[in-house]
């Protein structure tokens, strides 16, 4: 498929387990296909929801768009961190949003020169302290083969 590309990179940071699993189950269930994209990472500040494309097309007016654009919002609004990063083809297209104290060290990690923002975009969002990382549905999911909940 041809078109504009862009390479985006959303991450939420909640501060624990609960609170990711609390926030992530009830959009897995409308939408298990854009949720199961994300990994998430366990590290020292608590858990991340990462998402990373790199080269989609990115329109608002496309379905997947419009929900990882709703879920950062929700997150924002319900307190988490978030940052979000968009990389477009073209030399100014370049969009960046964050939310919380927390992600400030991947805005500062990022240069002002577009390749390096372009070769430093994924290790920006998937750093910050994290060191495990695995797909969201088993991190929802985790527990139950034992008959344990959180």
């Amino acid at each position: 498929m041809m078109g504009y590309r862009s390479e985006v990179a959303l991450k939420i940071l909640f501060p624990d387990d609960k609170s990711a699993k609390e926030f992530l189950a009830p959009r897995r269930i409308a939408h298990a296909s854009l949720i199961d994209a994300m990994t998430v990472d366990r590290g020292k500040g608590g858990v991340v929801a990462v998402l990373h494309t790199d080269g989609g097309m990115w329109y608002d007016d496309l379905g997947p768009v419009r929900f990882y654009t709703q879920l950062r919002d929700d997150a924002e609004e319900a307190g988490f961190g978030v940052a979000f990063i968009r990389v477009g083809e073209a030399y100014d297209d370049v969009e960046m949003r964050f939310a919380d104290t927390l992600t400030r060290p991947m805005q500062d990690y990022l240069h002002t020169d577009r390749i390096q923002r372009r070769l430093r975009t994924k290790a920006a969002i998937e750093g910050v302290g994290c060191f495990h990382s695995t797909n969201v549905y088993d991190f929802l999911t985790e527990g139950e083969q034992n008959g344990k909940t959180d």
